[in-house]
């Protein structure tokens, strides 16, 4: 088969691993491949070839794959399928070359190399185990999401060509097309603390944010604080079955019989501020949080853009007191599962990253959740639906849990 392109790497044995470069408009596989010589020294064993577009494009030597030229929304997507055969059958060419599968392929594109890229898993699920974009989008947003090939989105935000928005509504559409946010090991989360802080604005949202994650530390042997702010005494306003010093009472005891299932030997602080009132008691909560925090600890909290008053300045407050302290700081997207959309640029999904759970691990969270009968039953005495529904709880139920870094 003909086509343009620079071998970045060669193995002296057979490749393990084939990893694929295509360049932007205008550019050429030699001057990618520069890209690709970032790889090498990770990846030893890879065969890694620069690929160049199929047509001329401005100045020698620079390349396309499909023109520009009055490009709009409405005929992107036909001129990338014109040339899609091509551009598979040429990841087809190198994998039988190579000797290399699907399974071992990595797809890395830069501006239209990236949307070739990303373009070609849906014409043909499969083709690559990865694909790594560079500043790239997708013609159309997948509707569809697999975990058998992971996608890697890296937009700069000052990008004048293809605008940051498009990979944060990509990342979205795959989230709600059923794809997981890219995986962080606790390892990696954890490096470096002796200990992890769990600051929950409510009773239950310690276990609706970071459920199996304070399981795996108590597995670990990591020592646990968790720190409730509020008793949740006002989830019920007007309630005859739940006044606010009944439904305290409940909450509390709901939330140790969800820990007890977690972990067992985790320290409890509650400092009982006004539920509904966090933002009034700032500056009081920071002060017991400094008191509490040590610069090794790893801090969890609600995001500061939740969505949710309490959850808000229970995040924000963490944040002045992680900057104050040293220790490290991450966010819990709660209440933000119930309002964001698809591609919502208020959510930093590039911040994002998912810790997968294991069946058991899922089941025991779901488990631990059911204790908080208080938020998931219906109040006949005012006639409202839970607080936590079922649509609710499927969305904190999946098997991965988000955090923002």
């Amino acid at each position: 088969m003909k086509h343009d392109h620079f071998i970045v790497q060669s193995p002296v044995t057979p490749a393990q691993q084939l990893l694929l470069l295509f360049h932007g408009v205008g550019d050429n596989p030699v001057s990618m491949g520069q890209i690709g010589s970032l790889f090498a020294p990770q990846f030893p064993d890879a065969l890694i070839v620069s690929i160049g577009g199929v047509e001329p494009c401005g100045p020698a030597p620079g390349r396309q794959w499909f023109s520009v030229q009055g490009v709009t929304e409405e005929n992107r997507l036909a001129r990338i399928d014109a040339i899609m055969p091509t551009f598979i059958e040429t990841v087809r060419y190198w994998q039988k070359h190579s000797g290399v599968s699907a399974l071992a392929t990595a797809l890395i594109g830069f501006s239209q190399g990236a949307i070739m890229a990303l373009e070609s898993i849906k014409a043909e699920p499969g083709l690559a185990s990865r694909v790594i974009a560079f500043n790239g989008r997708y013609a159309t947003l997948p509707q569809s999401a697999t975990t058998a090939t992971t996608v890697h989105l890296i937009h700069g935000g000052d990008d004048r060509v293809i605008d940051l928005a498009w990979a944060v509504s990509a990342q979205e559409a795959l989230v709600q097309a059923g794809g997981q946010p890219a995986p962080l090991a606790l390892d990696e989360l954890l490096q470096g603390r002796s200990r992890i802080v769990i600051v929950a604005p409510h009773p239950d949202d310690e276990i609706l944010g970071c459920a199996s994650l304070l399981r795996r530390c108590a597995q670990q042997g990591l020592p646990c604080l968790v720190i409730s702010v509020t008793d949740g005494g006002a989830s019920h306003p007007g309630s005859t079955l739940w006044p606010p010093q009944r439904l305290a009472c409940a909450r509390v005891q709901e939330s140790n019989q969800a820990l007890a299932l977690l972990a067992p030997a985790a320290q409890v602080v509650r400092l009982g501020l006004p539920d509904g009132h966090i933002a009034d008691h700032a500056a009081q909560l920071l002060v017991q949080l400094q008191a509490l925090l040590r610069p090794s600890d790893a801090l969890l909290c609600t995001w500061r853009e939740d969505g949710h008053p309490d959850h808000e300045a229970t995040g924000q407050a963490c944040a002045t007191a992680a900057a104050r302290t040293g220790c490290r700081l991450v966010e819990l997207p709660i209440w933000a599962w119930h309002w964001a959309e698809p591609g919502d640029m208020r959510v930093p999904w590039h911040r994002a990253a998912a810790i997968a759970l294991a069946p058991q691990e899922l089941a025991l969270k779901r488990q631990a959740l059911s204790c908080f009968r208080s938020q998931l039953l219906p109040d006949p005495s005012t006639g409202r639906d839970a607080i936590l529904p079922p649509w609710a709880t499927q969305r904190l139920l999946r098997p991965f849990e988000v955090v923002f870094l």
